[in-house]
């Protein structure tokens, strides 16, 4: 799921955190 657009823009940064929260 590429949801960096969603949060802001760094879809690399964003999706990292995203991961991490999620798992």
């Amino acid at each position: 799921m590429e949801n960096g657009t969603v949060f802001g823009g760094s879809t690399k940064t964003v999706n990292y955190e995203s991961k991490q929260i999620i798992m």
